[in-house]
């Protein structure tokens, strides 16, 4: 059944033959979404990286991914955005220039990350969430990369180089290297995922975007397509799935949902999309037996968290979905969102002075974030708690 790399690299430690492959499959990949018309990720990550049923890496999640755009695109998020954990130290600047060269500095957090048995190149501290994004352009800017002894070592550090122009210039450049080093440590070249495979993957990718501007009809066409091309492609049968229920068809979903639990036991997202339904119908209870099992799944998964936060919260598991929102803003530290739903539950919890700090914190991202959380109470009941 499909996986995701973060799965497997919390598993076991791979062999050089099969992380040489999984590196040129990534690698392969990207040439594939560059080929058509893609500009960077922005959110390279194990947790995106599916593995199939035939040790193949697929690319998934494209949410934050930049293509060519018409500049006055007011629906394209250039500020900074991605997973701190494997963000490039040019991510973190608001207009800075993103290109595949930002990508290929998560790819070598990726790789190092294989090879190490899940380690990272850097020791985390804890810190406050709300200055994570801070802490970790910092580190990215400073950490230096620990010695190995691998011969993945040099492409690595080539990779994770801080200025961009020191980096590999393409995917396409990295993929000849590995290439040479496959042959020498396998004895045979590298085998190609085939283009029916790429084809579902793009599909799925192109029905993802279609379901973002509200297009059911085009994005079924393609998940469609997809599912045609590679009927053993299971991520496909979860987006159509959900083009169903958004549809309308949420029985025809939850019958694909259910179905694809027992196909493809390593993936969250149908659980999570189960509590959805579970959610929307008042049963709080199987709703967060869902969301647990699809965070067991993919720990860093923000909806899955953030939607077992309000599940608890309403059944009045106050603490733990305090901790979760805090998990989750360590995740995604500028989600205004997040933030929001944080702040509202330590306001209703009496916790005023922290909800107003993380409320600043929400205006200061975005004026445009404030929400209509009752501040005049919250205010009203943090005076009267330092003046009596």
């Amino acid at each position: 059944g499909a996986s995701t790399l973060d799965m497997q690299i919390r598993a076991a430690r791979p062999s050089l033959r099969k992380t040489l492959k999984w590196a040129i499959d990534i690698c392969e990949g990207m040439n594939h979404a560059k080929s058509r018309g893609l500009i960077a990720h922005r959110d390279l990550k194990p947790s995106n990286l599916m593995i199939d049923a035939n040790e193949s890496i697929k690319i998934t999640d494209f949410g934050l991914a930049i293509f060519p755009v018409d500049p006055s695109n007011r629906f394209v998020d250039t500020s900074p955005s991605g997973t701190p954990v494997y963000m490039p130290p040019e991510q973190f600047v608001a207009g800075a220039k993103i290109s595949e060269r930002s990508d290929v500095y998560s790819f070598g957090i990726i790789l190092y990350e294989i090879l190490s048995g899940g380690q990272l190149p850097f020791r985390m501290h804890r810190t406050n969430p709300e200055d994570y994004f801070a802490y970790f352009h910092n580190l990215h800017l400073t950490f230096e990369l620990p010695r190995f002894d691998s011969p993945l070592f040099p492409l690595i550090a080539k990779c994770l180089n801080k200025q961009p122009q020191d980096r590999y210039a393409s995917f396409a450049e990295i993929s000849k290297e590995l290439q040479t080093l496959y042959l020498v440590h396998a004895g045979e070249n590298y085998r190609p995922i085939p283009k029916d495979e790429m084809n579902a993957a793009e599909n799925v990718n192109y029905a993802v975007s279609y379901m973002i501007l509200g297009d059911t009809t085009r994005a079924l066409k393609h998940i469609d397509q997809a599912i045609n091309a590679a009927p053993w492609y299971m991520p496909a049968y979860n987006n159509k799935a959900g083009i169903l229920a958004q549809l309308g068809r949420v029985g025809d979903a939850v019958s694909i949902w259910s179905e694809l639990t027992n196909k493809a036991p390593k993936l969250g997202r149908p659980h999570y999309n189960l509590g959805n339904v579970s959610m929307q119908s008042g049963d709080i209870t199987s709703a967060i037996k869902q969301f647990r099992q699809a965070i067991e799944l993919e720990p860093d998964y923000i909806p899955a968290i953030v939607n077992l936060a309000i599940c608890l919260q309403n059944s009045g598991n106050i603490q733990e979905a305090i901790q979760l929102y805090s998990q989750a803003m360590t995740l995604s530290p500028n989600d205004a969102q997040i933030k929001y739903n944080k702040a509202y539950l330590l306001y209703e919890t009496a916790q005023y002075v922290e909800a107003i700090e993380i409320l600043n914190k929400v205006i200061a991202l975005n004026p445009r974030n404030l929400l209509p959380i009752p501040l005049p109470w919250a205010l009203s009941s943090i005076h009267e708690s330092t003046t009596n």
